[in-house]
């Protein structure tokens, strides 16, 4: 039955692989107009593979690609990630296109400033936030967004959403990695 539900899952990946390296992001235009209506931004890629790698650590890899059609979507130009020591963010790689597609600017990890973070209640906390903002090349832009975050130590696994209010999906992906072994 493992072997049976792996291979479904092997043979999804792989379409949805072969069909996410198809987004074309110099062609704003060729996203349909069924998706930018009434979006401020257009998720062309959402992908997120969660490998827990025992009871008490795991990783998460992201790769987004997100289309921001307009000034009202420019919420997706911050990037912020909160880190302490049971998480860390191992790699980020964030790449800013302009309307025609072109390759504007590139940040990663050591762009971002790290600072405390509070969580309104303890004097002090072990807690940080990594905070990166990037200018948009004019609108619409395209942000494409990779990181990985590795925790140690959790209660739950993170929340996967597929749409947020204001925006639309092309292609969506989340896959979950669980050893046999934990019997999950």
């Amino acid at each position: 039955m493992k072997t049976g539900i792996t291979f479904i899952f092997c043979l999804i990946f792989l379409n949805i692989s072969l069909f996410a390296q198809d987004i074309n992001l110099s062609s704003v235009e060729k996203i349909a107009d069924s998706l930018k209506e009434n979006a401020n931004a257009v998720y062309r890629l959402d992908e997120g593979f969660l490998n827990i790698e025992s009871p008490s650590k795991y990783n998460l890899k992201v790769h987004q690609v997100i289309t921001v059609l307009n000034s009202n979507g420019a919420q997706y130009l911050n990037h912020s990630f909160g880190i302490d020591k049971f998480r860390k963010v191992n790699e980020v790689s964030i790449k800013v296109y302009n309307n025609s597609g072109q390759l504007v600017k590139k940040y990663s990890k050591k762009d971002f400033s790290v600072k405390a973070s509070y969580d309104g209640i303890s004097i002090v906390t072990d807690s940080y936030a990594m905070n990166l903002y990037t200018p948009p090349a004019g609108y619409p832009c395209t942000i494409e967004v990779e990181y990985q975050i590795n925790v140690t130590g959790y209660i739950e696994l993170p929340n996967w959403y597929v749409n947020t209010i204001l925006t639309s999906t092309e292609n969506f992906r989340y896959v979950v990695d669980v050893p046999a072994e934990m019997d999950i």
